[in-house]
């Protein structure tokens, strides 16, 4: 497994950069499956995505209170759209985040 990190440098509130994985996602047509928190990260929230018609599940987590975000990408799961997708994902999540 290995991990795309997103940069959060000029990061923003938690509720900002929350929406923006969102809408973001959402702009993907990525449908929502969950979207819990992990107990390895505590108050992280961590969201599984999925494409219609296809296998496999895109995965990110957002840890507030490490100023940190990623898009796990594991063996199973890690489909070739999954990759596709989470690359454009760290581009245009980085993008808005500037922006806003």
């Amino acid at each position: 497994m290995h991990e795309i990190e997103i940069d959060l440098s000029d990061s923003k509130q938690p509720k900002e950069i929350q929406g923006i994985i969102e809408s973001t996602c959402k702009a993907q047509n990525l449908n929502l499956v969950s979207k819990n928190t992990l107990q390895k990260y505590p108050g992280c929230i961590h969201w599984h995505y999925q494409k219609l018609k296809t296998t496999g599940t895109l995965e990110i987590t957002y840890w507030p209170a490490q100023n940190r975000c990623w898009i796990p990408l594991k063996s199973g799961r890690a489909k070739e759209w999954v990759v596709e997708i989470a690359k454009q994902l760290k581009v245009e999540i980085e993008r808005q985040l500037i922006q806003v």
